[in-house]
């Protein structure tokens, strides 16, 4: 799927939801020709992501968060909502593992999944 930079906001979170309720088991890949250290996403089932962190940094793989903060935690973008976990390859490009979350968006919350959570119950 190809778009223009800076509009995907506007028009990729009901994208997402379409490709999601038409083909539930596909895979979604973002990255860009223009920025060649932008992460290549999988998209990955969240029990899948829950266990990534800790099996990768056993693996001496440090794992981050969205803002680039060491951590096994995965973090959220509300806007999509999504649960990822960053890290980066052999030749040092990034790479994320990417579960979309099946629950309404948040656009302005960025932050942990504990926090998410906690934000989802108090509602």
């Amino acid at each position: 799927m190809g778009f223009l930079t800076g509009h995907e906001l506007t028009w990729m979170p009901e994208a997402l939801q379409i490709l999601r309720d038409e083909l539930p088991n596909i895979d979604v890949m973002i990255s860009s020709q223009y920025s060649p250290r932008l992460a290549d996403a999988f998209n990955v089932p969240l029990a899948e992501l829950l266990a990534a962190g800790e099996r990768l940094n056993a693996a001496g793989i440090q794992t981050q968060n969205f803002l680039g903060e060491k951590t096994i935690e995965p973090s959220i973008i509300g806007w999509m909502p999504s649960a990822q976990l960053y890290f980066r390859d052999r030749d040092g490009r990034s790479v994320e593992f990417i579960a979309l979350l099946d629950e309404s968006p948040t656009p302005e919350f960025i932050g942990a999944l504990s926090d998410w959570k906690q934000r989802s119950q108090s509602r």
